[in-house]
C-alpha cells in the first residue's frame, strides 16, 4: 500500500507541476491575447483543475478510505506474569561444630574403611564424591563424639539457611565451603528446601568451585537449607584458631536463558534442569 501512494503521489506531484507550467504561460501570454483567447484559456485551467481532482479521486480513493479506516483490535483478557524481584538473604548460619571419631570398635573400623577409601582416589571430585556418599549414610550413626579442637580426620560441620524472597523461578547455588589454615579436606555438601528432612546431594562444577541445586526453585519455596561436612586430611602448618564454610550464595531468574550468559553461571548452564511453566 504504501508503495501505491508513492506513485501516486509522484503522479500527482507531476501533473500539478504541468498545470503550474500550463497557468505560469498563460499569465505571460494574457496581454497579447483577446478577451476570447483569455477566456479559451480559462476554460482550459479548470478543465485541468477537474481533471486533477478525478484522477486524485479515482486513484487516492481507494487507499485513503483503507487509511481511514483501519483500526486495531486487541484481546480484553489479561496476560499473566512474573515480576522480576530476584532476592536471598541468610536467616541463620550455625556456628562450626567438631567432632572426632568415637573409640568404639564400629567407629574405628568406620574410619579405616573410610580412609582406605579415600587414600585410593586421587582427584579433589573423587574424593568428595565418596565422601558424600559416606556421610549421607553414616553421619546418623553412634560414632562420633564432640572435640574442641580440630585435628586431623576430625569432621567439621555447618549449616545455612537461606530465605528465598524471589518472586519468579530460580537457580540456586553457593560456593565449595573451605577451611582456613591451610587445612585439606574432603568435604560433603547437602541441600533441603522448606525445612525438609531429606538431605539432597548438590551437583558440583570443578570450574566454577560452586555447587548447584540443578531443579528451578520455584516461588512457592521460601527456605533453602545447606549444610556442611568436612573431614580433616591434613592440617597445614599453621596451628591456630580456624574458620569453616562458604563465602557466597547467589540465586539467578530462570527464564530469558541468564544462566547462559552470566559469569559463573554458563560453565553449568547446559546441566541445568530446564524450567517449564505449565498452566
Amino acid at each position: 500500500m504504501l508503495g501505491c501512494l508513492q506513485k501516486l503521489k509522484q503522479k500527482m506531484t507531476l501533473a500539478v507541476r504541468k498545470l503550474r507550467l500550463k497557468i505560469t504561460a498563460a499569465v505571460k501570454k494574457e496581454h497579447a491575447y483577446s478577451p476570447q483567447r483569455r477566456i479559451f484559456i480559462g476554460i482550459n485551467i479548470a478543465v485541468s483543475l477537474l481533471f486533477v481532482a478525478l484522477v486524485f479521486a479515482l486513484f487516492l480513493g481507494d487507499f485513503a478510505s483503507a487509511f481511514l479506516w483501519a483500526k486495531s483490535t486487541v484481546s480484553a483478557e489479561t496476560e499473566a506474569f512474573y515480576s522480576s524481584l530476584v532476592s536471598i538473604e541468610v536467616e541463620n548460619a550455625t556456628e562450626k561444630e567438631l567432632k572426632n571419631f568415637s573409640d568404639a570398635l564400629p567407629a574405628i573400623n568406620a574410619q579405616i574403611t573410610l580412609m582406605d577409601a579415600l587414600n585410593i582416589r586421587q582427584t579433589t571430585e573423587a574424593k568428595d564424591e565418596y565422601f558424600t556418599q559416606w556421610c549421607k549414610d553414616n553421619l546418623e550413626k553412634d560414632y562420633f563424639k564432640e572435640t574442641a579442637a580440630a585435628a586431623r580426620f576430625s569432621l567439621l560441620q555447618r549449616e545455612y539457611m537461606f530465605r528465598n524472597e524471589s518472586t519468579i523461578p530460580v537457580y540456586f547455588r553457593i560456593d565449595r565451603a573451605t577451611v582456613t589454615n591451610g587445612m585439606d579436606i574432603t568435604l560433603a555438601a547437602f541441600w533441603s528446601m522448606d525445612d525438609g528432612v531429606t538431605q539432597n546431594i548438590f551437583a558440583y562444577d570443578a570450574l566454577s568451585g560452586s555447587y548447584y541445586i540443578a531443579e528451578p526453585v520455584d516461588t512457592g519455596i521460601k527456605k533453602i537449607a545447606v549444610s556442611f561436612t568436612a573431614m580433616v586430611l591434613n592440617t597445614g602448618e599453621d596451628p591456630g584458631s580456624c574458620d569453616f564454610g562458604a563465602d557466597f550464595a547467589e540465586i539467578i531468574q530462570v527464564t530469558n536463558n541468564a544462566v547462559f550468559l552470566a559469569s559463573g553461571w554458563h560453565n553449568f548452564a547446559d546441566k541445568l534442569t530446564p524450567y517449564l511453566l505449565v498452566e
